[in-house]
């Protein structure tokens, strides 16, 4: 059994239709609750763009495309936790995207956490 690890989980959600609370999952950011250099990070963005344009037609899905792959390309730059976190916390400044942080403590290896938590969120 492998030893418990903490982990913070970024959930990215483009709400559409703040009145109704209609959303739709973007992308989600697992990172190793450490300090060390090698700590994991992953991130993962929604590989069907077809599901948001149902829920909201008027979205601008090659924005939000651009924009994970954006956030996708600051994260992978990031070299300190400090720099990381902040670059998630601030990322949803300009559209119509917020971000949730979660808690999660796994007992699985970080990609297979991370692979569980993708199926979950961005199906």
């Amino acid at each position: 059994m492998t030893d418990e690890i903490k982990f913070k989980l970024y959930v990215f959600r483009y709400s559409g239709n703040i009145v109704s609370g209609e959303f739709v999952t973007l992308a989600i950011c697992l990172v190793e609750d450490s300090d060390h250099p090698d700590r994991f990070v992953g991130f993962e963005a929604m590989k069907n763009w077809s599901r948001l344009k149902g829920f909201f037609p008027k979205a601008d899905v090659e924005f939000l495309k651009s924009w994970c792959r954006n956030l996708a390309d600051e994260i992978r730059k990031a070299k300190r936790s400090v720099e990381l976190f902040q670059t998630l916390e601030n990322s949803s400044g300009s559209i119509d995207v917020s971000v949730e942080l979660r808690a999660v403590l796994s007992h699985k290896q970080p990609e297979a956490e991370m692979k569980f938590l993708t199926n979950s969120y961005l199906r």
